[in-house]
C-alpha cells in the first residue's frame, strides 16, 4: 500500500514521462452551437497543424457528423468544412482561435500541403467538396501575426492539382512530392524557391519511379528526399523498405531499414500516417491501411535505419489526424478518424525526450497551482519563478471583445482575391506579393474516369 501511494505522488508530481501518450486536452462538445467563446477546435479530420516556437497552428479539416447549425456565419459557408486557424501555446496550455480564411468548401481545406518559415506558413493544394473533383494546386502564404492570406503569383512547370501531397522545406527550398488528382495517382517531385517562386519539374534522370501515392510524409536526408508509407486506394507502401529520391542525381533508390531488435517486426504498411523529426529519429504515428487503423508508436534511426516501437506512446486507433514537435521535444496530435468513422477533437501529448528541470518545475506549478497564469508577470518575478517562463510562456492578457470579422466574400475562383490582405513576410518575401490571375494546371484523368473516394477525409 505505501508503495502504491508512493507511486501515486510521484505521478502527481512528475507527469512528464519520454514517450508516453496523455490526453492534454479533451474533445469538445459538437452538441452545442458554435459560439464566439468556443474554447478549443472541434473535431476533425484532414487538416494541418505547424510548430513555431512553442506554439502550436492548426487549419481546415473536415467533419460531415456536425449537424447543429451554427451561429458563426463562417461554418454556414463552409461546412462540413473548418477555414478556422488555431493557436495552442504549449506553456499555458490553452488554445485560441486566431482567424477565418476567405476559403469556400470547394477549395483546398484538407490533405492540403503545409509548411512553416519563420512567422509564415504556407499552404499548397489540397482538396474540397467534392473530394478529388475541387483540386488545386495554388500557392498561399499566411502571416502568424496578423492572419492575412494572401495567394502568390508564380511561374514555371507547376505540379498538378492535387491533394495528399508531401512537402519538405530546405532553407527557401521547398519540395513537393507525389499525391493524387482524384483520378490518378503520381510521385512526380518538383520544387520551388519561396524567394523567386518559380517551380520547377525534377523528372527522373535514370531507373524507375516507384509507386505512385497519396497521403505520404517525406524528409530530406543527406540529400535526398525519404518517403515514408503511403498508398493507393486499394494498397499500402511498407515501411521495410523505403523509397529516396536523390535531388541531385534525380535517381530512386529504396532503402532498406532494420528490424526493431526487442520486438523482431517492422511497422505495418500504412498511409494517412502523421511524422515527425526531431534530432536524429524520425517518428510515425497511427495511419491506416485498406482493413485497419492503427494506433501504435514507432521510431527510426536516421544513422542506422534501425526501427523501435514505442508500447507507451500509442493511443486509440487514428488517421488522417495531424502532428507536430515542439521547441522542447514534446510531440503533439490532434484529431483524426477512428474505426468507427468518428472524428477526434483531443490533443494528445508525448514527450520524445527528456525535458529540462527548469520545463518540469514550470508544468508541476502549473498543475498544483493554474491560476499562476492569471499572476501578473512582476509578480510571478518576485516569487522567484525564472524569467525565461514568464517572457515565453505569454501568459492570459486582461479579457478584450472577440475580434470582428468583415462579411465573408467566397468566390467561385480565389484568382480574383484582391479583397484579400497582404501578407507581412520577411523582407526577401514581400516583393511579389500579387495575384495569380492564371495559376492553374491540367486536372489529369477523363470523363470516363471516376474520383477516388476518401469519404473518411
Amino acid at each position: 500500500m505505501r508503495m502504491t501511494m508512493a507511486e501515486s505522488v510521484n505521478d502527481r508530481l512528475c507527469p512528464i514521462k519520454p514517450f508516453k501518450s496523455m490526453v492534454v486536452c479533451g474533445t469538445p462538445e459538437v452538441t452545442k452551437t458554435l459560439a464566439e467563446d468556443q474554447s478549443a477546435p472541434l473535431p476533425r479530420s484532414g487538416h494541418r497543424m505547424i510548430c513555431v516556437g512553442h506554439k502550436l497552428f492548426m487549419f481546415g479539416g473536415y467533419n460531415p457528423n456536425i449537424t447543429e447549425k451554427f451561429a458563426n456565419p463562417y461554418w454556414q459557408l463552409t461546412k462540413p468544412l473548418f477555414a478556422e486557424l488555431w493557436e495552442y501555446n504549449t506553456r499555458s496550455k490553452q488554445w485560441r482561435e486566431l482567424y477565418q480564411c476567405q476559403m469556400g468548401r470547394n477549395h483546398g481545406l484538407v490533405s492540403f500541403g503545409c509548411v512553416v518559415s519563420g512567422h509564415t506558413m504556407f499552404h499548397i493544394g489540397g482538396t474540397g467538396l467534392p473530394f478529388g473533383e475541387c483540386s488545386n494546386n495554388w500557392f498561399y502564404a499566411c502571416d502568424l501575426f496578423t492572419g492575412a492570406w494572401r495567394k502568390l503569383h508564380t511561374t514555371g512547370k507547376k505540379p498538378l492539382r492535387s491533394y495528399g501531397m508531401g512537402l519538405v522545406l530546405d532553407g527557401n527550398d521547398l519540395y513537393v512530392v507525389g499525391g493524387t488528382t482524384g483520378f490518378q495517382y503520381n510521385l512526380d517531385v518538383h520544387h520551388i524557391n519561396i524567394v523567386d517562386r518559380v517551380w520547377s519539374e525534377l523528372p527522373v534522370s535514370q531507373g524507375e519511379t516507384p509507386m505512385a501515392r497519396y497521403r505520404h510524409e517525406v524528409l530530406l536526408h543527406n540529400g535526398e528526399l525519404v518517403v515514408f508509407g503511403g498508398g493507393q486506394k486499394d494498397v499500402t507502401a511498407p515501411l521495410d523498405t523505403l523509397a529516396a529520391f536523390d535531388i541531385v542525381t534525380r535517381k530512386w533508390r529504396y532503402i532498406h531499414t532494420f528490424v526493431d531488435p526487442f520486438t523482431q517486426s517492422y511497422p505495418k504498411p500504412r498511409k494517412c500516417h502523421v511524422t515527425v523529426r526531431y534530432q536524429d529519429y524520425v517518428y510515425i504515428h497511427g495511419g491506416c491501411d485498406e482493413y485497419h487503423s492503427f494506433g501504435d508508436m514507432w521510431r527510426m534511426s536516421l544513422s542506422t535505419y534501425v526501427w523501435q516501437e514505442l508500447p507507451h506512446g500509442a493511443t486509440s486507433p487514428r488517421h488522417f489526424h495531424s502532428a507536430a514537435v515542439n521547441q522542447d521535444g514534446c510531440l503533439y496530435m490532434h484529431g483524426g478518424v477512428d474505426e468507427s468513422g468518428q472524428r477526434k477533437g483531443s490533443l494528445v501529448s508525448c514527450w520524445l525526450t527528456v525535458p529540462s528541470l527548469k520545463r518540469q518545475c514550470w508544468f508541476t506549478m502549473l498543475q498544483e497551482w493554474p491560476h499562476l497564469l492569471e499572476v501578473p508577470p512582476l509578480s510571478l518575478y518576485q516569487l522567484g519563478l525564472p524569467t525565461i517562463d514568464i517572457r515565453e510562456s505569454e501568459l492570459i492578457p486582461p479579457p478584450q471583445p472577440p475580434p470582428v470579422f468583415p462579411p465573408p466574400q467566397i468566390d467561385d475562383d480565389l484568382d480574383t482575391d484582391e479583397a484579400n490582405e497582404a501578407v507581412a513576410l520577411p523582407a526577401d518575401l514581400e516583393q511579389a506579393l500579387i495575384d495569380d490571375d492564371n495559376d492553374g494546371g491540367d486536372v489529369a484523368g477523363g470523363d470516363d474516369e471516376d474520383p477516388l473516394s476518401d469519404a473518411s477525409l
